[in-house]
Parts: structure tokens; C-alpha cells; sequence
């Protein structure tokens, strides 16, 4: 549960774990920081209560966001999330987001956050709070058919295309999407010895496939 109290000098937000456990730690700050000033303070004192989940069982699938998974280290699942195209003769994208928490929204919660550019979608329900990577993966080439890499961090080609579309170049990656956005999970290793937030990400099994017979007809 989330909520957000008032204090002497600045709101502040309140952490309550509804079942016995022996998680003592809490998600990051600045996602709670994140959460405060881009959710609660929207809703409102009155209003700012918000049932939040560890977990989302999505078509037999388990999506989890928990900083301590049974009292050791957090568990934050990465899944591919599926954006409808403003252009009905492109296709739609599918962008990895990191998996943070997941909350239930109402209607009446969301008609107050409507006016906010990081909440996807306009049913009540569960919505992941995610860190969405800035575009989809690149295509397969060669010696990246399975694996690629890709950071959190934005780009110089992508600052530049920020910039062609006069889009605000501090503007978070950090969203609140409608779980129906979930389109399938992806396996992604941190880069160590890369750039800063950059991972390594297993494409779907089911593109192997057609990547090895890419490869022979290649060869």
C-alpha cells in the first residue's frame, strides 16, 4: 500500500506491507520519488491511497517488481511492451521496459491522472510502473542474432531525434502503462565492464529460428 501523508514542510510517502514478511527493504528512492510527484500528488491527500503488487500473473506468466525477493536481493523482471503506432499503416512496437512495482488503479483515480504524459491507458486495473529502454531493439545482424545490446541511458542518436521532434531532452523513460501492455517477457543481463544502464538482451526464442536461417542463407 501507498500513500501519501502530510507533513510539516513537503508531503510524504508511506510504504506499508499488508502481509507478514521478512522484506525490510524498500524500492529505490527516486522511483518513490517518482511515484510521489508524478502519481500521489495528482490524486490528492483525500485520494492518494493506492493498492500496489509485487506480482502480476499475466496468460500463466509471472511478472514480478520487488526489492527483496524473500528477504535477499530485489527481483525486477523485464518484459517486452507493446506500443500501438499514431500511423495506422506502420506496424506496432514492441520496447523492453523494466519492471518496477505494479498498482491498481480506479476510474476515478485515473480521470485525475489523465493529464499526465507518463500514464498509458484509461481502464481501471493493474498498471506496471516500468523504466522503458527509448526505442525498440535493433535488428538482428550479424553476430547479434540472438543477443544485442541496449542501455537505459539516451543516446546521441537519440538526443538528436528528441531534438528534430522538439521533445523535452530531461523527460523521464519512467512510466505507469495498463498492464494489458505487456506483450512478452525478455531475458536481459546487465553489461558489466559497458556503459552506464546498458544490458544485454536475449531476443525470443521463437526468433531463433528465422535468425539461423538467416544465417545459412547467408553463407
Amino acid at each position: 500500500m501507498l500513500e501519501l501523508l502530510d507533513g510539516s514542510l513537503l508531503p510524504q510517502i508511506v510504504a506499508t506491507w499488508e502481509k507478514r514478511t521478512s522484506n525490510t527493504s524498500h524500492y529505490p528512492a527516486h522511483y518513490m520519488e517518482w511515484i510521489g510527484r508524478n502519481i500521489l500528488d495528482l490524486l490528492g491527500l483525500e485520494d492518494s491511497r493506492i493498492q500496489a503488487c509485487t506480482k502480476h500473473n499475466r496468460s500463466g506468466i509471472i511478472f514480478r517488481g520487488r526489492p527483496a525477493y524473500r528477504g535477499g536481493q530485489g527481483w525486477y523482471d523485464w518484459a517486452l511492451f507493446q506500443w500501438q503506432s499514431p500511423n495506422e499503416n506502420e506496424r506496432d512496437m514492441f520496447v523492453p521496459g523494466h519492471i518496477i512495482t505494479f498498482l491498481e488503479l480506479r476510474q476515478d483515480q485515473l480521470d485525475k491522472l489523465e493529464i499526465s504524459e507518463y500514464v498509458i491507458g484509461h481502464q481501471p486495473g493493474v498498471y506496471a510502473l516500468i523504466e522503458s529502454l527509448e526505442e525498440e531493439l535493433t535488428d538482428p545482424t550479424e553476430h547479434h542474432r540472438v543477443v544485442t545490446i541496449a542501455g537505459k541511458s539516451i543516446t546521441a542518436g537519440q538526443r538528436k531525434q528528441r531534438c528534430n521532434q522538439r521533445l523535452d531532452m530531461r523527460r523521464s523513460n519512467i512510466l505507469l502503462v495498463t498492464a494489458e501492455c505487456i506483450y512478452e517477457p525478455i531475458s536481459a543481463i546487465p553489461n558489466f565492464g559497458g556503459e552506464r544502464g546498458e544490458y544485454i538482451f536475449i531476443r525470443s526464442p521463437e526468433t531463433w529460428g528465422d535468425c539461423f536461417t538467416d544465417y545459412i542463407g547467408g553463407n
